[in-house]
């Protein structure tokens, strides 16, 4: 979530973002929203998850911690 984080803030600074991530990209993204929920609630135009690997409801309460 941090380095998304990151990586964002470089390339993509202000504006809208639609996200995508497949299988652990898209636990990246999951892990982004429950450590930046004001991003999510300013930028996210939309998001993909493809594929993801784990149980979405356990991982995204699990990023909140």
């Amino acid at each position: 979530g941090h380095v998304l984080q990151c990586v964002l803030d470089a390339a993509v600074p202000t504006g809208r973002i639609v996200l995508a991530g497949h299988s652990m990209g898209g636990m990246t993204v999951m892990a982004w929203g429950g450590l930046y929920p004001d991003e999510v609630a300013s930028r996210l135009a939309g998001v993909a998850l493809v594929a993801i690997a784990e149980n979405t409801e356990r991982t995204a309460a699990n990023t909140r911690r």
